[in-house]
């Protein structure tokens, strides 16, 4: 008569545990078995339950008073047992739906479709839906595809967008609509890119370029110069390649960035060691931040 949740691993009796709840539930006549529902996520696992189930209410009936009350319960129980709902979730549900399809709006004759068919059915849509957006690709896809490496992934382009389709069907239940951050992408790139810039610009008062600290920056600075002489050459700052860029530059494992080296001032005049690190430290925390917020959507 109560209410239990069970947590535990895999192999120590919570199977045992439902079964001798189910069983006592028919002996006693609390419920009958047509009106209890057990499910569970393998159509092997249920297998299992049922055949289990069985098992224990033979031995019951073995022991039960033959023409008692319990005994009658017990082999109602056994008549009972195939078409009991102890199946999977997928099967349950598909049991519902079909004694109600002009409810759900749904075809009478749908089928549950297998989950090896079920990949192939998603890959095979995604796969169409992808080619046609080539075509003329929208901007959060435009801007996924400039990238090389996604979220610091190693999966391509191409498998990031299959992911987050697979994501969407999984939550498809999700009926509120997705929430979009608000931001100015060119200001947000431009800003991380100018703080960049202003690390960078530190190389030129080096004057001891064995120095740990001025190999960091000296990284730095070869990112920027990339990024300038491309756009010199170009003109117009391309924003998309440029995020994609940053975003690498984010998620790379360059130890670069933790570079300090001795306290001695590598640089020319009363520029201060210490507050470059902490503008270089800040340009790289703000840089982090940014692209996590430039993230597609």
């Amino acid at each position: 008569g109560q209410t239990f949740f069970v947590e535990a691993a895999a192999g120590t009796g919570k199977t045992t545990a439902l079964i001798g709840r189910l069983l006592a539930l028919v002996r006693q006549g609390e419920a009958k078995l047509d009106s209890i529902v057990a499910v569970t996520f393998t159509e092997k696992a249920a297998g299992e339950m049922k055949l289990r189930l069985r098992s224990e209410i033979e031995t019951a009936l073995g022991e039960a008073e033959r023409g008692g009350a319990e005994y009658q319960r017990l082999e109602e129980a056994l008549a009972q047992l195939e078409t009991a709902n102890i199946d999977t979730f997928h099967a349950f549900c598909a049991e519902i739906l079909r004694a109600k399809p002009i409810e759900a709006g749904i075809d009478p004759l749908f089928e549950v479709v297998p989950e090896d068919a079920s990949k192939a059915l998603f890959d095979r849509a995604f796969s169409d839906w992808f080619q046609q957006t080539l075509e003329n690709p929208g901007e959060g896809v435009r801007r996924i595809l400039r990238r090389r490496r996604f979220r610091g992934a190693a999966e391509s382009p191409r498998e990031a967008l299959r992911d987050g389709a697979a994501k969407v069907i999984e939550n498809r239940d999700q009926i509120k609509p997705w929430k979009r951050p608000s931001y100015d992408r060119t200001t947000e790139i431009d800003a991380v890119f100018g703080q960049l810039q202003h690390v960078a610009a530190y190389v030129e008062h080096a004057i001891d370029e064995s120095h740990w600290l001025v190999k960091s920056l000296r990284a730095i600075a070869r990112f920027v110069n990339e990024i300038e002489l491309r756009e010199a050459a170009f003109g117009d700052r391309d924003y998309d390649g440029l995020e994609a860029e940053l975003s690498a530059l984010s998620q790379s494992a360059d130890r670069h960035w933790t570079y300090k080296g001795k306290k001695k001032s590598p640089f020319e005049g009363d520029i201060d060691r210490e507050q470059v690190i902490e503008e270089r430290d800040a340009a790289k925390i703000d840089l982090d931040r940014r692209v996590n917020s430039l993230t597609p959507t």
